[in-house]
């Protein structure tokens, strides 16, 4: 993975002195974390410095009208284990008034939401070192794709093919990229740029591999903020397709959200985080610790400062349905790399990746995953 500037911009860790091979903060052990000024790190602050001071007040003040509290009592969690529908997905279908056909909703989620903290992880998930900084989407391509130059590369959930063209830019020259999208309006947008013979519109749990010839034939797969629109069921098959469209050694850039407790949090060296990201705590912390993942409705604030309201409400009517309840499965790290491994996929790099939404952050996390030789 590529280096990442070492400035600080939050004055809580500027005494932690040691710095990874990433060029992030080294966090001490999880026995000494509370004696850590890194403890101190505000994902909404941090993010703030991207998003602006109208963003973190709305952040503020929603976090006083949405507590925990208030989400256990207004926040559904009966979804249907067997249910495909995950609900608020139509945040992604193209929006009634823009009839352009270059922007969906995705698009105007993504003007503020692409932003998030970043932290380097060993394997299990234990915390080893913390940016300061604001990271994006931009950045973690970049470092993802200029190491990985003229590589055949397949966008597994590409939406309006953004990421794609991503992977061509900072891949260079020689660089190939083809990919599927669920959503017809998006994979529409998609095409428009990337051309029909290489975005197609299609189910990453279903047998594309198949379909369009594509096994072995790729050396770097991505699938990125995918997977927690997925049962458990449709992940199982995904993975299978990812691994089989890689050629043997190939690599898989995976993201995903997952809900940890807050006791595993703290395990990790990210209980400083507690209170900040959705935990299953919130919901079903029994049901996660069982299963290894959580179903479960998250809110995240509909009203996007300068980008959909120019004065949002300063108050909500938490009753009230719509795009800001937003149904998810959060998957652990451990259920995610038990279930690649099945499928010769082997973890080979972690990060974590806390993000925007209001007024808990969704924790992400990105794995680097290499296809085994012989699968």
């Amino acid at each position: 993975m590529g280096r990442v500037s070492s400035s600080n911009t939050d004055g809580s860790i500027q005494h932690i002195s040691k710095r990874s091979k990433l060029d992030l903060f080294v966090s001490p052990s999880a026995a000494t974390e509370v004696q850590s000024p890194m403890t101190d790190l505000s994902i909404a602050n941090t993010i703030a410095a991207a998003n602006g001071s109208v963003w973190l007040g709305r952040h503020l003040s929603i976090r006083k009208i949405v507590t925990p509290e208030a989400l256990r009592q207004h926040l559904s969690i009966d979804a249907q284990e067997n249910s495909t529908a995950l609900a608020g997905q139509g945040v992604y279908a193209n929006a009634t008034e823009q009839q352009d056909g270059k922007n969906t909703n995705y698009d105007i989620v993504n003007a503020w939401q692409v932003n998030y903290v970043r932290g380097e992880c060993a394997l299990d998930g234990q915390l080893l070192a913390l940016s300061g900084l604001c990271y994006n989407d931009e950045a973690m391509f970049g470092s993802f794709h200029s190491s990985r130059p003229a590589s055949k590369v397949l966008d597994i959930g590409c939406n309006t093919g953004k990421n794609m063209t991503r992977a061509l830019q900072h891949g260079g020259p020689g660089t190939e990229v083809f990919g599927i999208e669920f959503s017809s309006d998006s994979a529409a947008v998609a095409q428009q740029t990337h051309g029909k013979h290489r975005a197609f519109q299609g189910d990453a749990s279903a047998n594309f591999v198949d379909e369009h010839g594509w096994k072995h034939q790729f050396s770097v797969a991505q699938c990125t903020a995918v997977l927690q629109h997925m049962t458990p069921s449709q992940v199982q098959l995904a993975l299978t397709n990812m691994s089989c469209c890689l050629r043997p050694g190939g690599e898989l850039l995976l993201t995903f959200k997952d809900a940890p407790t807050k006791d595993q949090l703290a395990k990790m060296g990210m209980g400083f985080l507690a209170d900040q990201v959705f935990t299953a705590d919130i919901t079903d912390k029994d049901g996660y610790l069982r299963d290894g993942f959580l179903r479960a409705v998250m809110w995240d604030d509909d009203y996007y400062p300068g980008v959909t309201s120019e004065s949002p409400p300063q108050n909500r009517d938490l009753a009230l349905p719509g795009i800001h309840r937003r149904e998810f499965i959060f998957y652990s790290l451990e259920w995610i790399k038990s279930k690649a491994i099945e499928c010769g996929l082997v973890a080979e790099h972690v990060e974590v990746m806390p993000d925007s939404k209001i007024p808990f952050s969704a924790l992400h996390w990105m794995v680097v995953f290499r296809r085994m030789e012989n699968v």
